[in-house]
């Protein structure tokens, strides 16, 4: 489930509301729909395949609600400033001051 809350925190970066538009871009919908569907086969039907087991609705819900939490999380990195520097470019710089010749 948190696949699914994931997918819509990552549609757009810059924008804090994640739900603008959603119903306008099918393809997106149509992805949501089959990820849903497909998660809850595998839960539900494949038990030996997967080896996973049934899930009562209470079981749902708890799931629901631990992947709802990535929503709020999402939206408050939305407003961690990034720097225009990649934060690797400082990882070579450590690299390359600590070589000895």
């Amino acid at each position: 489930m948190c696949q699914v809350f994931n997918e819509f925190n990552s549609r757009s970066f810059e924008k804090k509301n994640v739900f603008k538009g959603v119903l306008r871009n099918r393809l997106f919908v149509g992805i949501i729909v089959v990820t849903v569907v497909l998660q809850a086969v595998m839960v539900e039907l494949l038990k030996k395949f997967a080896d996973t087991v049934r899930l009562s609705f209470a079981e749902w819900g708890v799931c629901v609600a631990i992947a709802a939490v990535t929503w709020p999380i999402g939206w408050v990195v939305k407003f961690v400033p990034v720097g225009k520097k990649p934060v690797f470019s400082y990882l070579k710089l450590l690299r390359c001051g600590s070589k000895t010749t």
